[in-house]
């Protein structure tokens, strides 16, 4: 037995030993002299009460620390690393383990440095994962005007400043600087999101990667002038896989912001999910997702120097590739994300360029922005890699979007290319756009390879029309094989906004496009008369297959055209423009090379072109009721076939062409006024098709 004095005494000295353990613990390690730590160095490990740099780090005094080539550097749970003026370098292939909770925290005024730089190193957690890097900024009496300068620079790592910023430079300012580094497994890589008395720093990130981290960058609540046009993000992939170990459903690789003038520029990367078990498309996270912020989306290479924004001299980085790279987003629920919230007059300025979205269910999605660019970009859908992520169940309740822009203006989307074998596709969705600027959708190219037949069903639509979309420029785009070209919604309404030729950047030509044409009154009927097609065409309605538009010139083996009626009988057709162009002999020439050139009111239509190449040119002049043909070569079009047809598709006058040049009186034809498609069509497979609108 154990008598109940030796149990109090027993309890009593056990209580004494953990109060004692608890006061006299190790204490972090504090730099205030410039020290290096290498494989020859005896890092401060205690015993107790002696530093340990195991229980954190504090810099300050403007000191320096630099960790160069460690490979067994680690922190305990709960620890911290702390930069309040100084520098922490960790260099030369070094490996820092970090505890759970552990995080590195960089915070000092303006004018004092506070700065983290990792090269070719990396930082992982011990455990599951740890916090990551926070950096902080704050002003001098609580203003950001102290940030500001009155001449161009370059800092000393040879990397571009803002012409407002480049007085002040690493020395005094918060920075993280990232090259060839990996950050794994952080809650968030690096959180640049002060309060409003922290305002400000730099994130710079080269050639490095972020890997299965919640968050891999966030950068946030900034204000105006406070983000620095010195920072960027550049040939650096960001990557989730099976180890992840965070909840699936707030992944993001970059989240913005609040960056009303950051400019941030986003180049070269990688986002990408190759995650096996998440199905649906919240769970594949997201690869930027922006919110109040201006950001672009470009080649490696295109970040703005001085006074050239967009544009970048070759020696405006340190290593400089010679080949740019563009950004790739795949296999993500989205690709990019943008919410301007609405936000008054401010722009919320995105510019999306020279980039590749692969087996995303939302590539872009846009909504309540301004001033938007997406071009040069190639759009792809592939079922066999698709599947994978994708299942059949989420196929059959979702469709995939490739780019969706919801009450926004200026949206210039242009020279994109989307290719898809997969049902369920909306290559462009269009929904209400605000009407404060024009938007257009020219120039692009839309692909379905998976071939049209009985199983395709309705579900490939290149161009999706929703709510109002007046002042919707659609013009010069190519169609090839979609079930719908253009789907106009019951509620959508349409106006007709022309093109303005011969303008010198896409911001004019969206600034001053006008509509010619009053919108339709009757919001019951869809306004389709005020579409604005140029070259585009196939435009359905929503309940029916009833075309209420025209096919669009293909090259095929057929090379046929066909007129449909018109689902609202009591709107008339009309054509703008025929536009000048001179059709091949072996080959259906599409239009789009002379589209951008289209009239701003109804014109009878009159061409008198030359004929350079091909078998045979239409010269129709229905001012005068005549169609003169010209064959260049008369052996070559021997028993050529001539063809007027209607737009139901009934050939109201067929004969065959003998002579090098005939002329056709379409009133001794008794032909009525209207649009009709002259074809010509030789046993050699040769065509001809021209438009005329006879009056």
């Amino acid at each position: 037995t154990v008598s109940y004095r030796s149990l109090i005494l027993n309890f009593s000295f056990l209580f004494l030993s953990m109060i004692w353990v608890q006061n006299v613990s190790a204490t972090p390690v504090t730099i205030s002299i410039t020290t290096t730590w290498n494989s020859s160095t005896t890092l401060p490990t205690g015993p107790a009460p002696a530093p340990d740099y195991r229980e954190g780090i504090s810099i300050i005094n403007g000191a320096e620390l630099t960790i160069d080539g460690l490979t067994n550097f680690q922190l305990n749970d709960n620890t911290l690393i702390s930069v309040t003026n100084g520098y922490l370098k960790i260099i030369n292939n070094s490996i820092i383990a970090m505890g759970l909770n552990s995080y590195i925290e960089l915070s000092g005024i303006l004018g004092t440095p506070h700065s983290l730089i990792i090269l070719n190193s990396e930082i992982k957690p011990k455990g599951l994962n740890w916090k990551g890097i926070i950096l902080k900024q704050t002003f001098w009496h609580g203003t950001h005007e102290q940030q500001y300068s009155t001449y161009p620079s370059i800092d000393p790592s040879g990397n571009c400043t803002n012409s407002m910023w480049t007085g002040i430079l690493y020395n005094n300012i918060g920075e993280v600087i990232l090259e060839n580094a990996k950050i794994y497994d952080a809650e968030i890589g690096i959180d640049c999101s002060p309060t409003f008395n922290q305002r400000g720093g730099v994130v710079r990130v080269r050639d490095s990667k972020f890997i299965n981290c919640k968050k891999g960058i966030r950068l946030a609540y900034f204000y105006d002038g406070d983000y620095p046009n010195a920072s960027f993000i550049m040939t650096t992939d960001f990557e989730w896989n099976d180890n992840i170990s965070f909840s699936l459903n707030e992944l993001i690789h970059i989240e913005l912001e609040n960056l009303y003038t950051g400019k941030l520029n986003i180049g070269g990367c990688n986002f990408y999910n190759y995650n096996s078990t998440l199905n649906y498309s919240p769970e594949r996270g997201i690869g930027i997702n922006a919110i109040k912020s201006e950001f672009s989306i470009s080649k490696d290479g295109d970040k703005c120097c001085v006074n050239q924004d967009g544009k970048c001299p070759d020696n405006c980085f340190t290593n400089p590739l010679i080949t740019q790279r563009g950004n790739k987003f795949k296999n993500l629920g989205y690709g990019i994300k943008f919410d301007g919230y609405n936000y008054g007059a401010r722009a919320e300025k995105i510019a999306c360029r020279y980039s590749e979205f692969s087996n995303c269910a939302n590539s872009i999605f846009i909504e309540n922005a301004r001033d938007v660019v997406i071009s040069d970009n190639y759009f792809i859908v592939n079922s066999n890699d698709f599947d994978d992520f994708f299942p059949n169940t989420f196929l059959n309740n979702t469709e995939v979007f490739d780019i969706t822009f919801k009450n926004s203006s200026g949206v210039r989307i242009f020279d994109n290319e989307f290719t898809h074998d997969l049902e369920y596709i909306d290559g462009i969705k269009s929904d209400n756009p605000d009407l404060s600027q024009t938007s257009f959708i020219r120039k692009n190219k839309f692909y379905n390879t998976l071939g049209l037949g009985p199983l395709c069903g309705p579900h490939i639509i290149a161009i999706d029309l929703y709510g109002n979309n007046n002042h919707l420029d659609i013009t010069c785009n190519n169609f090839i094989d979609q079930v719908y070209d253009i789907k106009v919604n019951e509620d959508a309404t349409l106006d007709d906004v022309p093109n303005m030729a011969d303008h010198l950047s896409n911001e004019e030509l969206a600034e001053n496009a006008y509509s010619s044409l009053p919108p339709e009154t009757n919001p019951s009927i869809p306004d389709f008369q005020h579409l604005t097609l140029g070259c585009a065409s196939n435009i359905y309605n929503e309940t029916s297959t009833i075309a209420v538009g025209h096919r669009k010139i293909t090259s095929s083996p057929s090379y046929n055209m066909r007129f449909h009626p018109f689902s609202h009988p009591n709107i008339k057709p009309y054509l703008k423009e025929v536009v000048q162009s001179t059709w091949s002999g072996s080959n259906c020439v599409d239009c789009s090379t002379n589209c951008d050139k289209l009239a701003i009111k109804k014109v009878q239509a009159s061409i008198n072109y030359i004929m350079d190449k091909g078998l045979f040119v239409l010269y129709p002049n229905p001012s005068n009721g005549q169609i003169t043909i010209k064959l260049k070569n008369v052996i070559g079009c021997k028993n050529a076939i001539f063809k007027i047809i209607d737009l139901q598709g009934r050939t109201i006058y067929e004969d065959k062409i003998q002579n090098t040049e005939t002329t056709l009186n379409l009133a001794q034809l008794e032909i009525n006024e209207g649009i009709y498609t002259v074809m010509i069509h030789s046993p050699s497979m040769s065509a001809c098709q021209k438009l005329i609108y006879f009056k």
